[in-house]
């Protein structure tokens, strides 16, 4: 499987959320979260799911 790198910043994430709901913030991290459960992703050492810091 070839990588694929594609950052999102977290405004287009919610931005795609939202498709003209009311989403908070917190609901991308209470979503991010159990993904990274199901694909086994670790934050110290993500292999598919990674947070840059002061990015957005």
């Amino acid at each position: 499987m070839a990588e694929m790198t594609i950052p999102l910043l977290r405004k287009e994430l919610l931005n795609a959320a939202r498709d003209g709901r009311i989403v908070e913030d917190s609901a991308l991290r209470l979503t991010v979260n159990p993904l990274r459960n199901i694909l086994q992703d670790v934050r110290k050492t993500p292999r598919f799911i990674s947070t840059v810091s002061q990015r957005g």
